[in-house]
């Protein structure tokens, strides 16, 4: 087992057990035990950058350890950053025969007009069997199998003038199966093949710590085959005195995809989201836009990821771009044309998808999501 790495902020970085090794410093100064380690992914199971020493910082046992309040820090979650990564490729300009409104709106609306997002938390399930062991009535169980729990994304989302909101909704509907012919995409005259690309969305789902910092996210998680349920009532009625503000809440289908691979994939986009360097304190107060400049990127980073080709290719026997980023996932186009600093460069934290993450075999947790899971989207 490898001998653990700990940090200190006053005398740099040591390694060893006992007194050898270096800790973080106290709000106390004291420094002779360890409140926060560097993580070890093949020790803890955690490859977050630090994580707390609760091996000698446990607060809740017989008494609490004043030199040690660090490793008791409660860890806040903060609002997750969604990020689209694919708008249905029926809204492609090249199919749907205009600038591209339909696909941006849609992008902005979920990344940025969503009043609140649920569904989209991760859990995993672990099965057991069991049968009889003695003669007072208890079961002897195993673990059988374990699972993730499936997701349905509900998007909460304040109406704005044009009725846009239901309408984006009923359009994607609409647009996927007409209600009196029941012929999907009937709108194209060549229609794209019925497959999850044509009518489907995909999003990531960054959870940041409070750093902000893209090597410290808590973790990601991809959202593919996304669609609506339903639009939901318009809202139409008539009762006297009573005017209403509507709200949208919007419930979707969609496939989960989460493996220490898609924590990786959240980094890289947090590298180029940069979100840590913006600021507000000092913005002029005719303020617009942030500029995320990484369109380009999470084009070649799929690629990296799915397999060359994935966006411009044949992947599956179907030549159709796979991923709008270049043409229909901007907000504004200027924005993207734009080049700005990062806080640093996320080639430096790349592995080869076809080995894992590092301090892993290739396998389904670790690997490259096209080396052994096969997504058709």
């Amino acid at each position: 087992m490898a001998t653990p790495t700990y940090r200190n902020f006053r005398e740099g970085t040591g390694t060893g057990a006992g007194g050898e090794g270096k800790s973080f410093v106290s709000q106390h100064g004291h420094n002779e035990h360890y409140n926060v380690y560097e993580s070890s992914v093949a020790q803890i199971g955690s490859d977050n950058d630090f994580h707390a020493n609760l091996v000698e910082g446990g607060q809740l046992g017989y008494g609490y350890k004043a030199g040690l309040f660090d490793a008791a820090t409660p860890l806040a979650f903060s609002p997750a950053v969604i990020v689209v990564l694919q708008t249905p490729m029926m809204w492609d300009p090249r199919n749907l025969g205009d600038d591209g409104l339909l696909a941006m709106t849609t992008k902005s609306m979920f990344e940025c007009h969503a009043k609140s997002v649920t569904g989209i938390d991760v859990n995993y399930n672990l099965d057991s069997g069991d049968q009889p062991l003695g003669h007072d009535g208890q079961n002897f169980k195993v673990p059988t199998q374990s699972k993730r729990a499936e997701v349905n994304p509900s998007f909460t989302w304040p109406e704005v003038t044009g009725n846009l909101v239901w309408n984006i909704i009923l359009r994607w509907i609409w647009d996927i199966q007409d209600p009196d012919t029941n012929a999907g995409l009937e709108f194209m005259e060549d229609p794209l093949p019925y497959t999850m690309s044509a009518y489907s969305l995909t999003f990531m789902a960054i959870q940041y710590d409070q750093t902000q910092h893209p090597d410290r996210i808590i973790d990601a998680a991809i959202f593919c085959n996304v669609y609506p349920q339903a639009t939901g009532e318009m809202g139409i009625q008539r009762t006297i005195g009573t005017t209403e503000v509507k709200e949208r809440a919007i419930t979707f289908n969609a496939y989960l995809m989460h493996n220490r691979y898609t924590k990786y994939l959240g980094r890289q986009v947090a590298y180029r989201l940069n979100l840590r360097s913006e600021t507000y304190l000092g913005a002029s107060p005719n303020v617009q836009e942030i500029d995320p400049m990484f369109g380009d990127f999470i084009e070649g980073e799929l690629d990296n990821s799915f397999g060359d080709g994935y966006v411009d290719g044949n992947t599956n026997g179907i030549a159709q771009d796979r991923v709008n980023t270049v043409t229909n996932n901007r907000t504004t186009v200027e924005a993207w044309n734009r080049k700005r600093p990062y806080a640093s460069d996320p080639g430096e934290q790349r592995v080869n998808p076809a080995a894992g993450i590092e301090g892993y075999e290739v396998g389904s947790q670790g690997a490259g999501i096209n080396d052994q899971i096969q997504p058709n989207f």
